[in-house]
């Protein structure tokens, strides 16, 4: 039999699986495997060309016009490279965004779902801003991601938070009483009547957990962020007495903070240091939403805060992996 190497094999196998397999069965002529080496000796020496790392981000599969010679491998590897570029700065915005989730306090796969549904609108809106026609399907999804934002928001309080549940409560009893202002028809009144009636009731069972579980220092800590700031100002008449009672019911006052945000760099990393493992599975959780894409980013990075902002250590580590690649 002709002599025919493991890694001519394994070209074969990726690129030409028709001849792969005339060439690995069982009782195979010798004019069979020469026909096949003379006919693909150049496209496998251009496949040996390809740096290792492409080959492995592509499970060894070439496209034929860089096996052929139509396109050249400096060319193929720039638009890789630029590809790979445009990715990680991708992931990383969406990575630092899921960070800042995280040391909000919600839970590692609700920071994970709400940064990669951020991510997706803001490519919506980019699209939009830059010309691009939305189509009704598009619109759709922005709407259904609005709506999986608001369902995770309110499933995560009323599971995990419900210092920040019960704000979220106040608002919808808002809203409620707004409507109720407005309606005339005595059964919409009546309903509405009822809706207000358990959003009160709901707002005294956080109220209880909060107290149970000891969270007034975490109800204060979030109320003084500038999102919870700006939530409260939308908070009148009947319905902010009614909230600023059950808050010193719990000891806390209201008071209004400047527009300078709580959530800084310090705070992010004590809070980060305090839950080493969240993080560790936040970033396996972002990790996997982007099909296993590794960012090479890791717990460490992001608790080394003394390199810079979060912004530019999470950056900088993406960044290093990409000129880790030249070739």
């Amino acid at each position: 039999m002709a002599d025919i190497s493991s890694e001519f094999i394994l070209f074969l196998e990726k690129n030409y699986p028709d001849d792969f397999r005339r060439a690995t069965v069982s009782d195979v002529k010798d004019e069979v495997i020469n026909s096949i080496i003379s006919r693909r000796s150049a496209n496998f020496k251009v496949w040996q060309k390809v740096p290792q790392w492409i080959k492995n981000g592509c499970g060894d599969r070439i496209p034929k016009e860089v096996l052929n010679g139509s396109k050249s491998i400096k060319v193929f590897v720039a638009e890789i490279k630029t590809e790979h570029r445009q990715r990680t700065q991708k992931v990383q915005k969406t990575v630092s965004t899921g960070l800042e989730f995280l040391a909000l306090g919600y839970t590692v796969n609700t920071a994970a779902k709400l940064a990669k549904n951020k991510d997706i609108r803001a490519r919506m809106f980019e699209y939009e801003n830059n010309g691009g026609v939305m189509t009704p399907e598009m619109r759709l999804r922005r709407m259904e991601l609005f709506e999986e934002d608001r369902r995770l928001l309110m499933q995560e309080g009323r599971e995990n938070q419900p210092e920040k549940y019960i704000l979220l409560l106040a608002e919808r009893l808002r809203r409620n009483q707004k409507r109720l202002e407005r309606i005339d028809d005595p059964r919409r009144k009546a309903e509405a009547e009822m809706k207000k009636a358990a959003l009160e009731r709901e707002i005294l069972e956080m109220k209880d957990r909060i107290i149970a579980g000891g969270r007034q220092g975490l109800l204060v800590e979030y109320l003084q962020t500038e999102f919870a700031q700006k939530r409260m100002n939308r908070l009148t008449g009947d319905v902010l007495a009614r909230f600023t009672e059950v808050l010193a019911d719990m000891g806390v006052k209201i008071e209004r903070v400047n527009d300078e945000r709580t959530l800084d760099r310090e705070h992010m990393v004590e809070t980060f240091k305090k839950d080493y493992s969240r993080v560790n599975k936040f970033i396996v959780a972002m990790k996997s939403r982007y099909d296993g894409y590794n960012t090479g980013l890791g717990v460490k990075d992001v608790l080394g805060m003394e390199q810079g902002s979060l912004s530019n250590v999470v950056n900088n580590r993406i960044m290093q992996r990409v000129n880790e690649l030249n070739v």
